[in-house]
């Protein structure tokens, strides 16, 4: 009877200290690995800090980002050198042409034997060569309302010398006669 009394002493005993609550601090680093867990207790906030430092395999790569915003633009750079001139172009055709001042004066001119101021804004045009085809653009940029009268084949219109004027440009500014300075250039 004694000895049943001792085994239910130790029993007893073992069964209390069974139940007792065993906490981190009591068990020893790296002493109980996953084979000693039983059950799915222990989750990953239990273990958070035995994986620092442990690296696994890389994971698939994931897909491509949206494109980000353009940057600023970036400071000019220097210029560069300065090329070799390039070969003489073909002569042009142009039979004849000139710059016209506004009081009549000629300049940078080919084939054009004399201009006349007649009046306001009518000018009588000669060349040495024969001309089918007329052409008048402003020289001064910036206007507004210009327009360009191209007359040909006529004896004394506008005062100007009969038979002997190839053409006759009479330049208008907003409706009225006006002198201008112009380019022409005879076809």
């Amino acid at each position: 009877m004694v000895v049943a009394v001792v085994a239910l002493v130790v029993a007893c005993a073992g069964s209390a200290t069974a139940a007792t609550l065993i906490t981190g601090k009591q068990i020893k680093n790296s002493s109980i690995t996953g084979k000693d867990v039983k059950n799915k207790s222990i989750t990953g906030k239990d273990i958070k800090g035995r994986l620092a430092g442990r690296t696994g395999s890389q994971g698939a790569q994931g897909a491509q980002g949206a494109t980000g915003s353009q940057g600023a633009t970036g400071a000019q750079g220097a210029q560069g050198a300065t090329g070799s001139q390039g070969p003489t172009g073909a002569a042009g055709s142009a039979l004849a042409f000139g710059k016209i001042g506004e009081t009549g004066a000629l300049s940078a001119s080919k084939n054009i034997t004399s201009v006349t101021r007649v009046s306001m804004g009518t000018y009588c045009i000669n060349t040495s060569v024969p001309i089918q085809n007329v052409i008048v653009s402003r020289a001064a940029g910036g206007e507004i309302d210009v327009d360009f009268s191209v007359l040909t084949d006529f004896v004394g219109v506008f005062g100007c010398l009969p038979a002997s004027d190839d053409a006759v440009v009479y330049t208008t500014k907003s409706g009225g006669a006006e002198d201008l300075e112009f380019y022409v250039l005879f076809n």
